[in-house]
């Protein structure tokens, strides 16, 4: 989920969770030793000023001519002083889009999907009436957000369902039942652009339709196996989503300058039945390493990443939002691209910097979703790694 409703912000004081509540996730961290790189001072640097600030942990992976380097500051558990590792996994949220997208895409050069087809044509005939105009909305539509569906996450029953049982695992057929009675069109399919987690849960289903197994299999067989990502795990993957060096996740939930801790909470969500647009789990040289995989063509052809670099502008936009699965970013106004993700209790921010070929992925294990400090300070983080790199 890229933007979770800030209706959050003032109905957080009704959520049951208090923090005694949370379940406390033990870390067992990992070791790395980082090797010499002309931005590593400066970007430790960065690492530690923005946790003196009040982000409990983070990290920084890069990589470009120089190699890899990876680097962190804070802590993963605050309850025990278990500080941040560089190695240690991170929620992505909604850079699961990415992968999703790179799954149509290798199922359309094997003539299975068409993205100019109506989707009609590829969900299950049971679930043709699951949203409206499905015989008007094109795959690509989906793909790139101009299908004009709304957002499921957005819609007030799933916010006030969520904040009075932010404990539930909510099933596969309690989001059926939801997307269909509240999703709309908010314009004509194909004339504005709309993020939504809608568009992705559906082309999850497609996955499944056409290939007849469950996505999670594909994604594992043709995406994570392909390129060696041991460390990339999604649902239903074995333990998900219980692992030990996981960090614990928080939250600024009454924006009183105080964060608790959400773990369980957050671990609710990702155990929820919610396909497509959330899910994956990493550690930080392996979201690098699906983003170089996938640029340097070993995922899917030239012909096809071209077209997933297809941006489409929103009409209130001042910049290009979003292509096929990838989102556009003008840092130092140079055309960078990848894919955010926001939840609960943690972000990501996996980027590609064609001027300078750098791919970086920054994540904090607090949320951005529900404004006020806490949110500006890891905008400002993201923003300042950023236009540190895209300046180079």
């Amino acid at each position: 989920m890229k933007r979770l409703l800030l209706i959050l912000v003032s109905v957080a004081s009704l959520c049951a969770c208090q923090k005694d509540d949370m379940e406390m996730v033990t870390n067992e961290g990992t070791t790395y030793t980082p090797g010499p790189h002309p931005k590593a001072d400066s970007l430790q640097k960065m690492l530690k000023r923005y946790t003196s600030k009040g982000i409990p942990g983070a990290i920084i992976a890069i990589k470009d001519a120089n190699g890899l380097w990876l680097g962190a500051a804070g802590y993963a558990k605050l309850e025990d002083k278990i500080k941040m590792t560089p190695t240690m996994l991170q929620y992505g949220f909604s850079i699961t889009k990415s992968v999703t997208a790179v799954a149509i895409m290798q199922l359309k050069e094997s003539g299975k999907i068409d993205l100019d087809r109506p989707i009609k044509d590829y969900l299950p005939a049971n679930l043709h009436s699951l949203v409206p105009k499905t015989n008007q909305v094109t795959v690509r539509m989906l793909l790139n957000q101009t299908s004009g569906y709304n957002d499921y996450v957005r819609t007030n029953e799933f916010t006030m369902r969520w904040m009075d049982d932010p404990l539930k695992v909510w099933t596969r057929g309690e989001y059926y039942d939801l997307i269909k009675r509240k999703t709309t069109n908010l314009f004509t399919p194909g004339t504005d652009f709309q993020y939504s987690n809608t568009n992705y849960y559906l082309l999850s289903i497609i996955i499944d339709t056409v290939t007849g197994r469950p996505h999670s299999e594909w994604f594992q067989q043709h995406i994570f196996n392909k390129l060696n990502l041991s460390t990339m795990f999604y649902k239903q993957a074995a333990g998900y989503p219980f692992y030990s060096n996981l960090p614990n996740t928080y939250w600024p939930r009454f924006d009183n300058g105080k964060i608790e801790n959400n773990s369980k909470a957050q671990s609710a969500w990702m155990q929820s039945e919610e396909f497509g647009a959330t899910g994956i789990i990493a550690s930080p040289e392996d979201y690098i390493r699906f983003l170089e995989g996938l640029l340097n063509g070993k995922l899917v052809s030239e012909a096809s990443l071209l077209e997933m670099k297809q941006w489409v502008q929103g009409k209130a936009s001042v910049e290009p939002d979003y292509g096929l699965g990838l989102t556009y970013f003008g840092y130092r106004g140079k055309p960078n691209f990848g894919h955010d993700g926001d939840g609960i209790g943690a972000n990501a921010f996996l980027l590609y910097f064609p001027t300078s070929q750098t791919y970086m992925f920054i994540a904090s294990n607090s949320s951005t979703e529900f404004g006020g400090p806490m949110q500006q300070n890891i905008s400002n983080f993201r923003n300042e790694v950023g236009n540190f790199l895209a300046g180079f």
